[in-house]
């Protein structure tokens, strides 16, 4: 019984140890998703400043 539990706890460990480094990377990819997405935003503003710019209306 010892010996089993002691598998088990060295298991729960890498598990933690692997579920921390997904979510490390989770979230690294979170913050670039969200800097790709601000600059999308920010381009998409521009083009719209362009079409107002053709129309002669302040941007």
């Amino acid at each position: 019984k010892g010996k089993v539990a002691i598998e088990k706890q060295k298991n729960a460990k890498k598990a933690t140890k692997l579920l921390k480094k997904t979510e490390k990377k989770l979230l690294l990819n979170k913050k670039e998703g969200v800097k790709e997405a601000k600059e999308l935003l920010k381009s998409r503003k521009k083009k719209k400043c362009k079409k107002k710019i053709a129309k002669k209306a302040k941007c």
